[in-house]
C-alpha cells in the first residue's frame, strides 16, 4: 500500500500498568509466611469438617478450602519462580510483571511496551513486551524483530538515551546502520548547565594518550581502573591542579581526574553526528514519529492497563 518510507524507523518503549495490586509483590520471606499460614488454616478447617462429619463428611469439598488450596498453587508457583529467577520480589497475580517507575512517579506492577515505528505513516513495524524495566537491552531484539517483519534492516534508527550503551553502538555499527542515539550527558553537555568543568571542555590526543584541560595544562595516562565484566578504564590525572587559576570552577578534589572508555570514541563520533544541522533534523524527526503512537494508543484509545483472566492467561486492553 506504499505506507512504508526508506527504512527510517524510531525506537521507544512505555510502561503499561497490569491488573494487578502493588501489594502483590512479595518477597521470599512474605511468600512462605502466607504459604504456612494457608497450610495452617486449611489443617484447621479440615479438622473441623472431620470433627462435625467424621469419615462420612459431604464429598463436596468446602468453599474456603477450595479458595484457600488456589491461592496456595498461586504462591508456591510464584515462590519457584522467585527462586529460579532469583528475584527479590514477585507479583502473586501475575508472575511475570515487574514493578515499575511510571512517567507521573509512581511505582506500578507494569510491563515496557516496545514499538518500532516507521517515518513515513507511523506505521509499527515490531513490538514487543518485556519485563525490563529499562530499554538498553533492546535494541539488538529489535532490529531481529524488524527483520523478522520486514525482511529488511532499518537503514536509520533513531532512539533515546534510554537506549545509549557501547555495546549497542558497537552492534549498530557492525550491522551498517546509522544511528542518532544520545547519551546520558548529551543534553547536559548541550546546556552547559553543569557545576564544573564538563568533560567534553577537555580535549584528547589520541596520538600522545593524554588530556589537555581548559586551562591548557597537560593530563597524563595515570593509571587503569579495573571494572567486573567491562573494558578497564584509563585514567589521566592532571598534576597541576594546585597552581591552576580555574581550579574551584573545574573540580574539588585535589586534583582533577578523567576517565576514558577504550570505546568512547564511538560516542564522540555519535555527538558529533547529533551536533550537525542534518543530525539535528534526523534526530528530530523522531518526536513525529513514535511518541504520537502511544499518544494514539494511551490518550486517544485509553490502553493505559491491561487485563488478566485467570485460567486464560489473555491480556486485552481496558
Amino acid at each position: 500500500m506504499g505506507m512504508l518510507g526508506a527504512g527510517k524507523i524510531s525506537l521507544d518503549g512505555t510502561k503499561i500498568k497490569l491488573n494487578a495490586s502493588v501489594n502483590q509483590n512479595k518477597d521470599a520471606d512474605a511468600l512462605k509466611k502466607e504459604i504456612d499460614r494457608i497450610l495452617k488454616e486449611s489443617n484447621e478447617i479440615d479438622e473441623a469438617e472431620i470433627e462435625m462429619y467424621g469419615e462420612s463428611r459431604p464429598h463436596q469439598i468446602p468453599k474456603e478450602l477450595v479458595d484457600k488450596t488456589k491461592r496456595l498453587e498461586k504462591i508456591q508457583a510464584a515462590k519457584k519462580k522467585l527462586e529460579e529467577e532469583n528475584l527479590i520480589k514477585i507479583n502473586v497475580t501475575d508472575n511475570d510483571a515487574r514493578i515499575m517507575k511510571h512517567k507521573d512517579g509512581s511505582t506500578k506492577p507494569s510491563y515496557n511496551g516496545q514499538v518500532a515505528v516507521d517515518d513515513k505513516e507511523q506505521v509499527i513495524v515490531a513490538a514487543d513486551l518485556v519485563t525490563d524495566e529499562n530499554n538498553v537491552h533492546q535494541v539488538d531484539p529489535t532490529i531481529k524483530n524488524i527483520w523478522a517483519t520486514l525482511g529488511y534492516k532499518p537503514t536509520i534508527l533513531l532512539s533515546d538515551v534510554g537506549y545509549f550503551s557501547y555495546d549497542n553502538l558497537e552492534l549498530l555499527n557492525r550491522e551498517d546502520i546509522d544511528a542518532y542515539i544520545p547519551d546520558n550527558f548529551f543534553e547536559v553537555e548541550e546546556r552547559g548547565k553543569s557545576k564544573r568543568f564538563r568533560k567534553s571542555l577537555f580535549k584528547f590526543d589520541e596520538e600522545k594518550d593524554c588530556y589537555y584541560c581548559p586551562a591548557g595544562f597537560v593530563m597524563p595516562f595515570t593509571r587503569i581502573q579495573k571494572r567486573p565484566d567491562e573494558p578497564y578504564l584509563k585514567q589521566y590525572v592532571c598534576i597541576h591542579c594546585s597552581d591552576c587559576i580555574l581550579k574551584y570552577a573545574c573540580t574539588k578534589a585535589e586534583k582533577r581526574t578523567i576517565s576514558r572508555d577504550p570505546r568512547e570514541h564511538l560516542l564522540e563520533e555519535m555527538r558529533g553526528k547529533l551536533r550537525t544541522d542534518e543530525g539535528k533534523e534526523i534526530y528530530q524527526g523522531r518526536m513525529s514519529t513514535v511518541e504520537p503512537v502511544f499518544g494514539q494508543m494511551k490518550q486517544n484509545r485509553g490502553f493505559r492497563e491491561f487485563l488478566l483472566y485467570p485460567g486464560i492467561h489473555e491480556r486485552r486492553a481496558r
